[in-house]
């Protein structure tokens, strides 16, 4: 938050952009550390009450990358994190219709 408000110093006229973080497999999430949908979603909810205080756009991608069940497709990462070229077309059209004017 310290670090964006800097930013808008800098450019008082910027409209600031905040994404929520990405959603991880379900077996990667099962693994029993602190990578997590559940903590994820908790730091999400973070990331957009941060973003309403400060009049901030709040993305959330999530919704971009999610499969029905709420989860990155096991398909879709080979270490149920990181994901290929597919998903980043997908994220980056969300971005395309999800700006203000």
């Amino acid at each position: 938050e310290s670090l964006i408000n800097q930013i808008r110093r800098a450019c008082p006229g910027a409209v600031i952009y905040v994404q929520s973080i990405l959603p991880v497999s379900a077996e990667r999430s099962a693994e029993g550390d602190d990578i997590t949908n559940e903590n994820i979603r908790y730091f999400n909810g973070y990331i957009r009450e941060m973003a309403e205080r400060n009049g901030w756009v709040y993305l959330n991608v999530w919704e971009a990358i999610a499969n029905a069940d709420g989860v990155l497709d096991a398909d879709a990462t080979p270490d149920g994190i990181h994901f290929g070229t597919y998903y980043m077309e997908e994220w980056l059209e969300y971005l395309r219709h999800h700006t203000v004017e």
